[in-house]
């Protein structure tokens, strides 16, 4: 409501007007008198109402601060640090910074009060905020000063949310989206107790956990013909890839190992690199070997050797090479694995089904994980043709040994 406006009055006559203009100064004045009267009425009138509406909000402003932990200063009481209260002159709540009993009002003294912006603050005994509504709509829980919609601050879990069902075995959802933006984070836990993850606003798992601990990024099974990664609780990992699933880069400027390899505490080999090459190490310190002979009979386990040529069924490449089960009755040492050995494979029986929404979030049909089993596939055979080099290293020498007897015979014969 816009302030009333007063019509001002005229001249008022008086012993000095002219006896020619007085009779007529004097009804213009009194004429104006009535209209006077009435703007004055109502100039009061809105006095009246503002005053009442200062007073209201001051009670208004006086109970939020109380409601929000504050009471109203005293001048000359005793205020510990960090107790909040509100000015009887602006009815804003304000912190105290240092224990202080001074005599001058909160909002005129900045060395010992700090302003609380307007907020509203939820004290837990009147001398320590333990939540603050700023006037931006942010709320901290733990700090008075909160960076976003929801800050919380302190030791300990920082945000706990709980199941009130002990029972409950159904899909429950935490999700934190930017519709506008189409980003967000949601996770969803599912009733067998799989969390999966969504960002970027898709609708479809990004990534999850599921009962066993296994971590999956990009696929939710641990079988290799899906695309995506996965890391399991006892250690296993599995890299899927249509390029390159797994790259190792050191540092340009150093060289050494860039992969280790440890059986239980022990290294047993590596993987070096350096600015043009990369090697493949294993453990051959003589400190760590024992019962140390020369090998025997080189020469006829290679004579007894069968190597081929052959292609993979998988490509059709051709390549040289060894049956594994024939070699490993030369070799022992040089293949793993047992002829015909058959292994349980898991594998994805039914995909899993992603959730479907509306256009506002709300759930149509509920997620359902992938169906596994198991299945006997063969566990095949494989061949370290790096333990073939001491077996032909040895039956070199033998040749060469012979080699050169048969240099010194056939010597002596022609001196002869």
């Amino acid at each position: 409501m816009a302030a009333p406006t007063f019509t001002p009055l005229p001249t008022s006559p008086n012993r000095e007007t002219s006896p020619e203009t007085f009779s007529t100064d004097a009804d213009a004045f009194l004429g104006a008198l009535p209209t006077f009267q009435t703007e004055g009425n109502t100039l009061g009138t809105y006095c009246e109402t503002q005053a009442d509406s200062a007073l209201t909000s001051a009670n208004n402003a006086a109970q939020s601060a109380a409601s929000a932990g504050a009471v109203l200063w005293v001048s000359g009481t005793s205020y510990s640090a960090g107790y909040v209260v509100y000015s009887p002159i602006n009815f804003q709540n304000y912190r105290c910074i240092i224990s202080t009993s001074s005599t001058t009002d909160p909002s005129l003294d900045s060395v010992n009060w700090t302003y609380l912006g307007g907020n509203l603050s939820i004290d837990d005994n009147a001398t320590s905020t333990a939540i603050t509504i700023d006037s931006s709509g942010n709320v901290g829980i733990g700090t008075a000063s909160p960076d976003g919609r929801l800050h919380v601050a302190g030791s300990g879990a920082q945000v706990f949310l709980e199941e009130s069902d002990a029972t409950a075995n159904g899909s429950h959802e935490f999700k934190i989206t930017a519709l506008k933006q189409g980003v967000g984070f949601n996770v969803l836990t599912l009733g067998g107790w799989e969390h999966w993850f969504n960002v970027g606003g898709a609708q479809g798992q990004a990534a999850k956990i599921d009962s066993s601990g296994i971590f999956y990024v990009g696929k939710g099974t641990t079988a290799f013909g899906a695309i995506g990664s996965y890391i399991g609780a006892d250690g296993t990992a599995g890299f899927s890839g249509a390029t390159t699933p797994l790259s190792l880069n050191r540092v340009a400027g150093t060289t050494g190992e860039i992969a280790s390899f440890w059986y239980n505490t022990v290294q047993v080999g590596s993987v070096t690199v350096t600015a043009s090459a990369t090697a493949y190490n294993t453990s051959s310190d003589y400190r760590l070997k024992e019962n140390i002979t020369p090998i025997q009979n080189a020469g006829d386990i290679v004579k007894a050797m069968q190597p081929v040529t052959y292609t993979f069924k998988s490509d059709g490449s051709w390549h040289d090479g060894f049956l594994a089960h024939e070699l490993q009755e030369l070799h022992p040492r040089a293949v793993i694995g047992s002829k015909d050995a058959m292994q349980d494979e898991d594998y994805e029986v039914t995909p899993a089904v992603e959730a479907t929404y509306d256009d506002e979030g709300v759930e149509l049909t509920p997620a359902v994980p992938a169906v596994m089993g198991t299945r006997s596939v063969p566990d095949y055979q494989g061949v370290d043709y790096s333990k073939l080099t001491p077996i032909l290293t040895a039956a070199l020498q033998e040749a060469l040994n012979k080699i050169d007897a048969l240099e010194v015979r056939i010597a002596a014969l022609e001196i002869a």
